[in-house]
């Protein structure tokens, strides 16, 4: 799909015959009030398949009125911009319902979650301010302001995670109506996409670190390595 910013974000609010405007927001960039997005414009497209299979596998006996499993595996095939890649998430689960009044589950599940376009596309700045130089554990740290820049990056790929969920479900038929049920969930995540905050790219720099160094300039200087 063609995902690009509205007309609103390629404006200027003017606060000119608006009575209760605020004057912070006259003549800044992007038409929105609470946020407001650069332009930009991407293509993401995305093919899937999947299948859904319920197997029964025991029913009407001693302790199992019913037990069953769940399976689900699903490809999907994605293009950014010419660059393609494929992500599988699968799910195994089962169901055992000892009688009328409980029901036991689990389920084994790996998921993800794919970048979205103002991950892949959307860069910006802000005014950051309050940030300790050249870390806070240095012999003399003073406070400075900066500029945070963000770029988009089309290398992102999709947040992986993979859930196990046990639990129970409670339809006491003493008490007609009533529902209630226990989970638990474990969720372990690789590859989260997240970013880096200004303080902790220089905290980063501080202990030696070049990656984190080549983020930041001083007065219009790149950082090779800051002393400690």
């Amino acid at each position: 799909a063609i995902r690009s910013a509205d007309p609103l974000s390629y404006s200027y609010t003017s606060c000119a015959g608006l009575r209760g405007c605020p004057a912070g927001l006259n003549g800044v960039y992007g038409g929105f009030q609470s946020y407001n997005p650069s332009p930009l414009s991407g293509r993401i497209s995305a093919l899937e398949g999947y299948g859904e299979l319920g197997i029964p596998l025991l029913k009407n006996l001693p302790l199992i009125k019913s037990l069953g499993l769940d399976l689900a595996g699903r490809r999907t095939d994605y293009d950014v911009v010419g660059i393609g890649y494929s992500e599988y998430s699968w799910k195994l689960g089962g169901n055992w319902q000892i009688n009328r009044d409980l029901q036991l589950h689990a389920t084994r599940s790996q998921d993800f979650r794919a970048p979205d376009v103002g991950e892949l596309f959307t860069p910006g700045t802000s005014a950051t301010s309050n940030m300790v130089f050249p870390s806070p554990t240095a012999p003399a740290p003073f406070a400075v302001t900066g500029e945070s820049i963000t770029e988009a990056n089309l290398d992102l790929r999709p947040e992986r995670g993979l859930t196990t969920t046990v639990g129970a479900r409670f339809t006491p038929s003493a008490l007609p109506g009533l529902l209630g049920s226990l989970d638990f969930y474990d969720i372990g995540i690789t590859g989260a996409i997240s970013s880096v905050g200004a303080q902790s790219v220089i905290d980063y720099c501080a202990t030696g670190n070049p990656a984190y160094c080549s983020l930041l300039s001083v007065a219009g200087a790149a950082l090779s390595k800051i002393s400690r």
